[in-house]
Parts: structure tokens; C-alpha cells; sequence
């Protein structure tokens, strides 16, 4: 008996130390059986349903009696965005027609051409550019995944200043925030206003994987600013073994965390002047030294650095042989907006030039040299006492200051000047440029197309509106008033809106045929509404011809009415005739 259970207990023993290893040693076999098991009782299931009778089978499935919403808004279509989409922008669709695939099928050369040509054009139609460029769109539309689209949004922020926009594109669009060029612009711009707090708030979107030494510089420099001066030194200390740093910026943060002496100067950059600055006495620190670029004019000013030179006191003493230079930097300065046109012109009547000089100023200018013909302009006109003689040598200046880039200037001197001579013996524009400068500018009702005539658009019934309208017509008629190109703009977009205008208002009323440019026509009838949009922008800078100022104005109307983006047309036609 002993013995038959004995061989029992070892026979479990085996059977036991046999399953055992084979569990430790195959487990992938165990794995594989158990879904070959899982398979043979699916097709089991299979089987049995296929047994089943037609009115067994479940709601779900197709039958002719059931109608089954197939739509794709009946898809949750958030969980396949996650890899279908990457979203870039700020507006809805729904806002300005422009959906999230709107640039898909649109050859990059195509797109790169289009948007190289709208970057080299003058800062206007913001506002419509903005809706359209800042619509929300997918990236992986693009054939480049965006990178061309990424590229110029940044130039254009950067080219347009549009601070605000860039700050909320960044907090709503986390992929730009890793655009060095972007940041480094921001930190710059901020440094040159002179506002060091928001410069360095944009150095906690400057990660460790962007490779950017200015970034680098940029991050190292706030936490001086902070006095985080053992981070910073750390920081710097782990540039200098990957040679990061110029031997500059080395010494200026060793010399700004006390380590070292050095009277070193660098006014090559904003960041080196503002270093420069701070670690240097004011008194040696000249205005020359801030004359390369707009950006360290501005930084300049707006530090109240010229408050040690630019006094009375300095202005009264400046050496002949210096006078020149600080006529330039001013005059760069004043054009900039950056100091006041009297600070300028004080300078300019304090060139000596000889009887015969001021006498034929027009033809004595041409053998001087910048500043100096400006100055020789400027002090012949306030010392003429003839009318015809004073326009001639205001309209040789203007055209002197415009050749040298200092618009701003030219328009300011001639403004002012303008209103001194006879109205009678100037030219037509000139006659309504001292019309205009005579209104109170505050006043946006002096002018039709800022008037609130344009509320008549949006509600027909505007009483306020429409008699506004009548008042104008009223002082067209007693001619208190003239018609400018974007006064007639207006009217027509009025008649546009089939809004009832006065009588004398109807001969306004463009009759000619219009005719949309065969290359936008074409991509618009081929449906490449993509392409002929970014074609559309390109021709709005036909808007710049006064001449055909009122037909091109309409046909770009068309040509939105033809794309159906009615909110698109309704911003350019806002945004074209400042309406607020």
C-alpha cells in the first residue's frame, strides 16, 4: 500500500516538473496556441451568426428598410485629426470661407512665388491679409508640411510689426513658438523700445533644443537682468567649452557680475550697446556711436540716452566740422518719428551759405551734398517773400528730401509751408491738400468714405446715416465739397448694395463693363480658388494707380463675389476705405 501511493506522489511530481519547464522554456508557444484558440472561436461565432435568421440580426447592420446617415459630421472626427491634421492660424472657416485644406493641391513653386511677391509689397490691407493668412488651416495640406507657409508668416509679422497678432499667434499656435527668427526678432524689438521686462518674457519660449547662440546670449543677459548672476555665469561658462560666445560678451558678463574691469565698447548690436550702456558712464557714451541703424537710433531715444547731448546747451555749441553728422542723425531720427521736426530745422538754419548760394538756391543745391542741400533748400524758402518763387524752392525740397528717403520729413516741411502761399497759384492736388489740412482731423465726418455713410451697408434703415449722405450731397452741389477717389469708391459700393443715393450722386455710378484679369478668371473658373486668391492680393496693388483707382477697387469686388468669400470681400472693402 505504501508503495502504491508513493508511486502515485512521484508520478504528480514529474507530470508537475514536466509542465513547469515547459512553461519557463516555450512561452511563446503557449501565447501563439492561446490565439489560435481565440481564432478557431471567432470563426465558431461566425458560423453561428450566419445561422441566424434575418430578423435576429441587430439595428446596426444594413437593411433595405433602414436609412442608414452616412454624413461625415456623424464621425467623431477628433480622434482621427490627431494624425490627419496639424492646425496653424487664429479664425475659424467659418469666418472667412477659407477652410482647413483651402492651399491643399497647390504646387509649392506656386505657393513660394506667390507669397515671395506679397512680402516686397507696401504695408497695406493689413487687416485683409491678417484674415486670410491667419485663417486656420491644416499644414499637413501642404506638400512641405507648412514650412514654406511657416516661413513667410514669420517674415510678414516681422515686416509688418504687428506685435499684438505675434502674440497671439504664439499663444494659440505652440509650433511657431520654436521660430528662432521670430524670437530673436522679438527680443530685438522689445530691446530697442526700451521695455527690458517684455524682451526677456520671450526667453521662456527659447528651449535647449533651438541652436541659436543669439537666443543663447539673449537667455544669459535676463538672468543678469534678474541678478540670477550664478545660473548666468553657469550658463556662460558652458558656452565658453563649446565656443558659443565672442570674447565681448564674455567680458561684459564677467564685468557686469563683478569678476572683471574692462572699458571694452560694442555698438555692433543692440544687445552689445545696451551692455555697453550699463556697464559704462553715460558722459561716455556718444550719440554717434548710435547712428548705423533705425534700430539703435531708437533705442537711443527711447532710453532717454539724448537727454546728456541733444540740449539746448549741446545744440548751441556744436563745432563746425560735426555739424553735418548731427544733421544726418537727426534727420534720420526725425524721420523715424523718433524727435521733434524743430529740433531739425533749428540745425539746418545753422549752415552758413553765401548771398549768391540762397539767391539761386535750386541750382546752388545740386553742388552740395546731403545735409547740406537740404539746408541750403529749406532756409531760401522761409527767407522768400515771393509766392511763386517760395512753391518752386518747397517743391524742389520735397523732391530732394524724397530722393534721400526722408519722406516723412519732405511731407511735414511741406505741409506746413503750403498753407503760407497763395491758394490760387498752386496746383489742383495741392488745392485739396490744403482743404484737407484746414478740417479738423478729428473729425472723421469731413471725408464721405470715413463718414458713418457707411453704416447704410450694413443697415439700410440707418436714419443718421442717410442723412449724413444727404449732407454731403448738399455741399457737393454748393461745391464745399469734392469727390475723392474713395469717396467714389463708396458711392459705388452703396449702389452695389442697392441703396437709394441722391440724384447728383447717380452720375458716379461706374457703367463701363468690367473684366477680371484672364490669369485670375482662368484659376477661378479651373477651380483653383487657392491660386487665384493669392493672385487677387497681388493685384490689389493695382489700387495704388489713382487713375483706374475706382475700376480696379470694383473688380476686385468682383472678383470676390466670383470666389463666394463674402466675408473676405467685406473686410477688403472696410479695410480699403478705413472704415472703423
Amino acid at each position: 500500500m505504501l508503495l502504491s501511493k508513493l508511486n502515485k506522489y512521484l508520478y504528480f511530481f514529474f507530470v508537475i516538473i514536466f509542465f513547469s519547464h515547459n512553461v519557463y522554456a516555450e512561452p511563446k508557444d503557449i501565447w501563439d496556441k492561446s490565439k489560435k484558440i481565440q481564432k478557431i472561436e471567432k470563426n465558431n461565432k461566425k458560423l453561428d451568426k450566419d445561422k441566424r435568421n434575418p430578423s435576429d440580426l441587430p439595428e446596426t447592420v444594413f437593411s433595405k428598410d433602414k436609412k442608414i446617415n452616412l454624413k461625415t459630421s456623424s464621425i467623431n472626427q477628433a480622434e482621427i485629426s490627431v494624425e490627419d491634421e496639424l492646425i496653424f492660424g487664429l479664425y475659424e472657416p467659418d469666418q472667412s470661407g477659407i477652410d482647413l485644406n483651402f492651399w491643399s493641391n497647390l504646387k509649392q513653386k506656386d505657393l513660394s512665388k506667390s507669397l515671395n511677391k506679397i512680402l516686397l509689397e507696401e504695408k497695406q490691407l493689413i487687416n485683409l491679409k491678417k484674415q486670410i493668412f491667419f485663417s486656420k488651416i491644416n499644414l499637413n495640406s501642404f506638400e512641405d508640411e507648412g514650412k514654406v507657409y511657416l516661413s513667410f508668416i514669420t517674415k510678414w509679422l516681422i515686416k509688418n510689426k504687428q506685435m499684438q497678432l505675434i502674440d497671439n499667434v504664439i499663444y494659440q499656435n505652440s509650433i511657431i513658438k520654436k521660430d528662432k527668427e521670430l524670437l530673436e526678432f522679438l527680443f530685438n524689438y522689445y530691446l530697442s523700445n526700451y521695455q527690458l521686462d517684455k524682451a526677456c518674457s520671450y526667453t521662456k519660449l527659447m528651449t535647449s533644443d533651438l541652436d541659436s547662440k543669439k537666443l543663447d546670449k539673449y537667455k544669459i543677459f535676463c538672468h543678469l537682468r534678474n541678478k540670477e548672476f550664478q545660473i548666468a555665469l553657469s550658463k556662460l561658462e558652458l558656452g565658453i567649452e563649446n565656443k558659443r560666445f565672442d570674447s565681448f560678451f564674455i567680458k561684459k558678463v564677467n564685468e557686469i557680475t563683478g569678476i572683471e574691469k574692462t572699458n571694452q565698447k560694442n555698438f555692433n548690436n543692440i544687445l552689445n550697446a545696451h551692455m555697453t550702456v550699463i556697464s559704462s558712464k553715460q558722459d561716455n557714451v556718444d550719440y554717434i556711436n548710435f547712428s548705423k541703424n533705425s534700430e539703435l537710433r531708437n533705442y537711443y531715444f527711447k532710453s532717454k540716452l539724448y537727454k546728456n547731448f541733444l540740449n539746448d546747451k549741446f545744440l548751441e555749441n556744436i563745432e563746425d566740422n560735426k555739424l553735418n553728422d548731427i544733421i544726418i542723425f537727426l534727420e534720420r531720427s526725425t524721420n523715424d518719428d523718433l524727435i521733434d521736426i524743430e529740433n531739425l530745422t533749428a540745425l539746418y538754419k545753422k549752415v552758413t551759405f553765401t548771398v549768391d548760394d540762397l539767391i539761386n538756391p535750386k541750382t546752388a543745391s545740386k553742388k552740395y551734398q546731403r545735409p547740406v542741400s537740404h539746408a541750403l533748400l529749406f532756409q531760401a524758402l522761409i527767407l522768400s517773400q515771393d509766392d511763386f518763387i517760395k512753391y518752386e524752392i518747397l517743391k524742389a525740397l520735397k523732391n530732394k528730401l524724397y530722393l534721400n528717403g526722408l519722406n516723412k520729413i519732405a511731407d511735414k516741411i511741406y505741409l506746413k509751408e503750403i498753407l503760407k502761399i497763395n491758394s490760387d497759384i498752386v496746383s489742383k492736388e495741392d488745392k485739396t491738400l490744403i482743404k484737407n489740412a484746414n478740417k479738423t482731423q478729428n473729425n472723421i465726418d469731413d471725408f464721405l468714405h470715413k463718414s458713418n455713410v457707411i453704416n447704410l451697408i450694413k443697415n439700410k434703415k440707418d436714419k443718421n446715416a442717410y442723412k449724413n449722405l444727404k449732407i454731403f450731397s448738399k455741399k457737393i452741389k454748393q461745391k464745399k465739397y469734392v469727390l475723392n477717389q474713395k469717396d467714389l469708391a463708396l458711392i459705388n459700393l452703396l449702389h452695389k448694395n442697392k441703396i437709394k443715393l441722391p440724384d447728383n450722386f447717380k452720375k458716379n455710378i461706374y457703367k463701363e463693363e468690367l473684366y477680371i484679369p484672364n490669369n485670375i478668371f482662368n484659376l477661378i473658373d479651373n477651380n483653383k480658388k487657392n491660386l487665384a486668391l493669392l493672385k487677387t492680393i497681388e493685384f490689389t496693388n493695382k489700387l495704388q494707380s489713382k487713375e483706374d483707382y475706382l475700376k480696379n477697387f470694383l473688380i476686385i469686388l468682383k472678383i470676390f463675389d466670383e470666389l463666394k468669400m463674402p466675408t473676405l470681400k467685406k473686410i477688403f472693402a472696410e479695410n480699403e476705405l478705413s472704415i472703423t
